[in-house]
């Protein structure tokens, strides 16, 4: 693998390899490389296998970009395309390298908002956190979070007594911030259908895109380039 690793540095071709093979060089060359690289694959079956074969080997290290598909579903719904397309996005500002697979017609359109005030903003939640309820209410409406009665698709968020759940997109389930006042009693991830709780952490980091006037739009590699 270290061969064939630095082979392909070299900029020489690796034909006949197995999906299992392509995930440990792909993982190889992320660490090698220590920045992100990208893999442009024509056809979405193709790409989304091989997304599922690297993320099953290291979800840390991979993300998916497929076309957006947000033209076709119902208004106030997200589809998993949505969800991999903001995950890619946020991933940028993470602390780690990853390979983004994407398929061709994604990455080559120019559909992600370029703003004069764009940033990635970090949000931490600990249990014990004082912090005003108010306040997370007004960034969710700002990253445009829709309120709901009941939070049980991404992108949405519910309130009710001490207990507010949020559903961030690039999150496979939501969670669910119990309060004493103003200060977090207890952080739990939940199962959106059921309502029911799947386990409690002691802390979570969420990471939303804000977007001000919007300047231009980009591809997600000038985005990853864009400071």
């Amino acid at each position: 693998l270290e061969t064939l690793s630095g082979e392909v540095l070299e900029g020489k071709s690796v034909t006949q390899i197995t999906l299992g093979g392509a995930s440990l060089l792909l993982l190889k060359l992320v660490h090698k490389m220590n920045k992100h690289v990208f893999v442009q694959i024509e056809d979405y079956s193709t790409a989304s296998d091989l997304f599922t074969s690297c993320f099953m080997l290291n979800n840390e290290s991979f993300c998916f970009f497929p076309e957006d598909d947000s033209g076709f579903t119902v208004p106030g719904f997200s589809t998993e395309n949505q969800r991999y397309r903001k995950e890619a996005i946020l991933k940028r500002d993470q602390a780690t390298t990853c390979c983004v697979i994407g398929v061709s017609k994604a990455l080559c359109k120019k559909t992600i908002p370029l703003s004069r005030e764009s940033k990635i903003e970090k949000l931490i939640y600990k249990e014990g956190q004082n912090i005003e309820r108010d306040d997370i209410l007004n960034k969710l409406i700002g990253f445009g979070y829709g309120k709901a009665d009941t939070t049980r698709e991404p992108g949405f968020f519910s309130s009710r007594g001490d207990i507010l759940d949020i559903f961030p997109y690039h999150f496979k389930n939501p969670f669910r911030l119990s309060f004493d006042f103003d200060v977090v009693e207890k952080i739990s991830i939940y199962d959106p259908l059921s309502q029911v709780s799947i386990k409690n952490v002691s802390s979570l980091v969420l990471f939303e895109h804000f977007e001000g006037q919007n300047a231009d739009n980009i591809t997600l590699a000038e985005h990853y380039d864009f400071p």
